[in-house]
């Protein structure tokens, strides 16, 4: 089933250890070995990709919407920024769904933890280990920090105009340049800002914990829609009662509570 969703003529990755599957790995961890962020345009089928935006178009009318204005008490944190989007969660992915059969494709999650070198578990929350995100016009996701170093998202559907992502490297425990580099950001300076040319069906692995991020204000009508594929160092991963309410308004009677900080991924 996975060939029907991956392009695994483009990226051979059913074995990462040997031939074309090793060349991907290698560049893809060169790239978030030296940027912090790795792309790889055109992962999915045309097909697949299809499938998953008409997935998520039904069920965007069950998105929790969620408005926060998030401040900051150091100086290696992003002041106040704004942040407005909707969310599904993961219990709403049908049994079927080609998304949930690529996050819980072992293939996948052994590609990440190739790219960003580090051991990785899918999580095992009942409604944040693989989520959709839903950016209507006027909606955004201000400048900010991940918990987790290892960023996973798959954007399904672009806007048609603003809702940019934008990412600037290195700003967070990496001396005084970096710190310099964060407030030129917030000071609204582009010098150290990369801003890709995301198309959909880019798969994007990026260390959301070192380097400020944000989706710009979606300006145009049509939705910006992403993907969220959350993974954790520690087997068995559930996220605390407090995401839950944030981001969908509920939580679910299966859920494990952990007292470990969440690796919560936000765009």
């Amino acid at each position: 089933m996975i060939q029907s969703i991956v392009d695994l003529h483009r990226y051979p990755i059913l074995d990462t250890q040997a031939g074309g599957g090793r060349s991907v790995v290698e560049a893809c961890h060169r790239q978030f070995r030296e940027t912090g962020l790795c792309m790889l345009p055109g992962f999915l089928q045309p097909e697949a990709l299809s499938t998953m935006v008409g997935e998520a178009q039904r069920l965007s009318g069950e998105a929790h919407i969620t408005e926060q204005y998030r401040g900051s008490d150091t100086s290696t944190d992003p002041r106040a920024t704004h942040a407005k989007f909707g969310a599904v969660a993961y219990d709403r992915l049908a049994d079927d769904s080609l998304l949930r059969a690529l996050y819980e494709w072992d293939g996948l999650t052994s590609l990440v933890e190739a790219i960003v070198n580090q051991p990785l578990n899918r999580t095992s929350d009942p409604l944040v280990s693989c989520t959709l995100s839903y950016f209507s016009q006027g909606d955004e996701l201000g400048w900010h920090y991940d918990s987790n170093e290892a960023t996973v998202s798959l954007l399904l559907q672009a806007a048609d105009e603003g809702g940019a992502f934008e990412f600037v490297p290195r700003t967070r425990g990496h001396g005084v340049d970096a710190k310099e580099r964060e407030q030129a950001v917030l000071d609204g300076q582009a010098e150290h800002l990369i801003s890709p040319d995301l198309t959909a069906g880019t798969l994007s692995i990026f260390n959301g914990n070192q380097a400020l991020h944000r989706v710009s204000p979606n300006t145009g009508k049509r939705q910006r829609i992403v993907a969220l594929l959350n993974y954790a160092a520690e087997a068995d991963y559930v996220f605390n009662e407090q995401v839950h309410m944030r981001f969908f308004g509920r939580t679910s009677p299966s859920m494990r509570l952990f007292n470990s900080v969440s690796f919560v991924n936000k765009c």
